[in-house]
């Protein structure tokens, strides 16, 4: 690996011996480091100088060390990447620190839309262009940039990480044992705000003289204006200290701070500080719409947003604060927060190389077959949730769905269907050119079967007359017969007998929504990996307020409606006792409860997450037979992550599935349901504390990241074999 990097001062601040001593040192891991002076005046001219001087430069580099890929931190490093890749065919990584041009006319730098603001978006616009990868510090830049993806490219969500092992060391004693400890560390000024700083410094001491602020920062300045806003010298330390020191400081604080100017550029920014606070176990009173802050503040209860920056919110800030502090799992939420979302080893590190490799790699297509559309939760949650992680991941996926939305909606209406069999013809017809299709893929991916009904004519003519490596993904125990509420018999004759397990045995791999499916796959000889069934907890989130009258709901299909069915004599002895709503989405048709108010509505793909978190209690009947045994349990993982309490049958998989009396209840009798229900419909507080623990749950076992790289492992062993 080599290192080029801009030195200002370069004669003043270098010297031969300490330029040798540092080159030994990153010698030692790996890195060669080479240097260039940085010029900053004139800003637009030496700015242009640099980029030429640092493209030559960088390109006898590449050429002499045979360089693949060209990682260009920040637009000017970007921009001279580009150069390079122009000059040597290296691929450009384009790591986006911000928003470059809305940060200088934040700043009061340039004014908006100004002639430089317009030649940096311009800049970028190309930078876009040419780059084969992207890293970006923050989701909400993710989302700001790119709304309609990246055409592919590898993109990857990387903040500023932090290495625990640095925050395991002894804390610093500073005699303050009885104080309340605020901390501020980095510097201030610029988009770091210190009059406002001080101003909460202030606040909080008025409500609790036992505040005292610790300020790491070399702005020394702040001294003078906690001294102007009443801080006496026992009261503050404001300090420079050594990078290896600021964890042991800040495991000496109580609350850790982050106030920002707010601005459409702190949505790219990703403070260093908030995560060296919760790596130290401290909680954060931070700026809303900050980068992803707001977000895992809220995920994991670890700290207070300041929505505005005024006497009032301060002090609201401070009480929440110390409501907050009074909960003795907080300090562990803080590091379990810090582990899952900015470790430097399991997330930092992970990310990057899953970039490069992504970059450096022929890109793997993959023709996905699946019966139904989107609207499906199978083809949904088992395929298309995928497509964008798995192109992230080097491998673009075409869905290729037999039924079409419109054919889909009718299916399990009998009127409507007979006038659409031609087009459900003509669709087994055009079947038979997505088969070929598979001739231009490395990978063909079947979800449960290419077509609804009949032999597996077009797995053959991909797997077999093709000899493409073929993966069959299957979510549910297929293999069992099953009878359709609606057609009944007509549909099992349609169906091909021992047809899964045709396909099975035709398959490379086999995906399986959990051990019970894999183990009747391994039973048959084929290769089973397991990838449960989970859905995207950045969409499926908590509501942040409830119902004034608890609601139960359940959310499903026609063909799992009558498990919900069974409910409801134990609805209606609950009403005569408490009070309550039910919503059903998706039944097909109108639930009715004596004595109780029903919602019955059709369940609509753009209103899934919201139907779920609208929910105080959800409901989660199946039957114990072997076909319902194959289940995922898809329904837990949506209530869970949505931060919905719930009462579910241990049916399965489903009996592994979160915590028992923590994210739950299971039961099996009427007794137990109408129990489950009844304590969840009396205490607030305990569907509070359940719906906190399902979506810690969700969040620490049911991760998109993960199972995208499962799959995209799956894929390049497929595709290498």
């Amino acid at each position: 690996m080599s290192l080029l990097t801009f030195e200002p001062e370069l004669k003043k601040r270098w010297d031969a011996k300490s330029i040798d001593d540092w080159r030994q040192r990153l010698r030692s891991d790996g890195i060669e480091w080479h240097m260039l002076a940085y010029h900053k005046r004139p800003s637009l001219p030496a700015t242009l100088y640099d980029v030429l001087a640092g493209a030559l430069r960088a390109a006898r580099i590449a050429r002499r060390e045979r360089i693949d890929i060209v990682h260009g931190r920040s637009h000017v490093g970007a921009a001279i990447g580009a150069l390079v890749k122009k000059l040597t065919g290296a691929r450009l990584i384009f790591d986006i620190r911000g928003f470059l041009a809305e940060e200088y006319v934040d700043s009061g730098n340039w004014p908006a839309n100004g002639f430089l603001f317009r030649l940096t978006k311009a800049v970028e616009r190309w930078l876009f262009h040419a780059a084969d990868g992207f890293v970006v510090l923050t989701e909400a830049a993710k989302e700001t940039l790119f709304p309609k993806g990246t055409g592919g490219r590898a993109i990857e969500v990387i903040p500023c990480c932090v290495g625990e092992e640095h925050f395991t060391s002894d804390r610093v004693e500073l005699g303050l044992t009885d104080r309340l400890v605020f901390a501020y560390v980095g510097t201030l000024g610029g988009s770091y705000l210190t009059r406002e700083t001080v101003a909460l410094l202030a606040t909080a001491r008025q409500a609790d003289r036992r505040v005292f602020a610790l300020v790491l920062t070399r702005t020394a300045a702040i001294a003078d204006e906690l001294e102007q806003a009443g801080f006496s010298h026992d009261d503050y330390c404001v300090m420079q200290v050594a990078p290896e020191d600021v964890p042991r400081y800040l495991r000496a604080a109580d609350v850790g701070l982050v106030i920002m100017r707010p601005s459409e550029a702190r949505r790219a920014q990703s403070p260093t500080k908030f995560a060296e606070y919760l790596a130290a176990g401290v909680p954060v009173i931070a700026t809303a719409g900050v980068g992803d802050l707001d977000a895992h503040i809220e995920e994991g209860h670890v700290g207070v947003l300041l929505r505005s920056h005024d006497r009032a919110a301060f002090s609201d800030a401070f009480r929440a604060i110390e409501e907050l502090r009074r909960d003795p799992q907080l300090g562990d939420r803080c590091l379990d927060l810090a582990r899952r979302r900015y470790d430097l080893h399991s997330v930092g590190g992970p990310r990057y190389r899953r970039l490069y490799d992504a970059v450096l790699h022929r890109r793997i297509r993959v023709l996905a077959l699946a019966t139904y559309p989107v609207q499906a939760a199978s083809s949904r949650v088992r395929v298309v949730q995928f497509m964008e992680p798995l192109a992230q991941r080097g491998i673009d996926v075409t869905f290729a769905p037999f039924l079409s939305a419109s054919l889909f909606a009718a299916l399990y209406a009998q009127k409507m269907v007979i006038p659409r069999l031609p087009r459900i013809a003509f669709r087994a017809l055009r079947r038979i050119a997505d088969a070929l299709r598979a001739a231009r893929a490395d990978i063909v991916l079947v979800q449960r079967e290419a077509m609804l009904f009949g032999p597996p004519l077009i797995e053959w003519i991909a797997a077999r007359l093709l000899r493409r490596r073929m993966i069959l993904d299957l979510d549910d125990a297929t293999y069992v017969r099953y009878v359709s509420p609606v057609y009944g018999r007509l549909a099992t004759m349609l169906k091909w007998p021992s047809k899964t397990d045709r396909l099975i045995r035709w398959s490379s791999v086999v995906t399986c929504g959990n051990e019970n499916i894999a183990a009747y796959v391994r039973s048959l000889g084929a290769e089973a990996t397991v990838v449960p069934s989970i859905v995207d907890t950045r969409v499926f989130r908590p509501q942040a307020t409830k119902n004034d009258v608890p609601v139960i709901g359940w959310i499903g299909t026609h063909s799992t409606y009558p498990f919900f069915e069974r409910l409801i004599p134990i609805f209606e002895q609950l009403a005569r006792e408490q009070r309550f709503r039910v919503t059903v989405v998706g039944a097909g048709r109108e639930a009715r409860v004596r004595g109780v108010e029903v919602d019955s509505r059709a369940w609509r793909l753009e209103r899934d997450a919201d139907d779920f978190r609208s929910l105080d209690i959800g409901v989660y009947p199946i039957a114990d037979d072997a076909r319902s045994a194959g289940k995922s349990g898809l329904k837990a993982v949506q209530y869970m992550s949505s931060g919905v309490p719930f009462v579910m049958s241990p049916v399965g998989v489903c009996a592994t599935m979160g915590i028992v009396g923590q994210t739950h209840f299971a039961a099996v009798t009427d007794e137990e349901w109408l129990d489950a229900l009844r304590r969840l419909v009396t205490d607030g507080t305990l569907r509070k504390r359940m719906g906190a623990a399902g979506r810690a749950f969700a969040e620490k076992h049911y991760s998109i990241d993960e199972q995208a790289d499962v799959l995209a492992s799956v894929m390049r062993k497929l595709a290498t074999r």
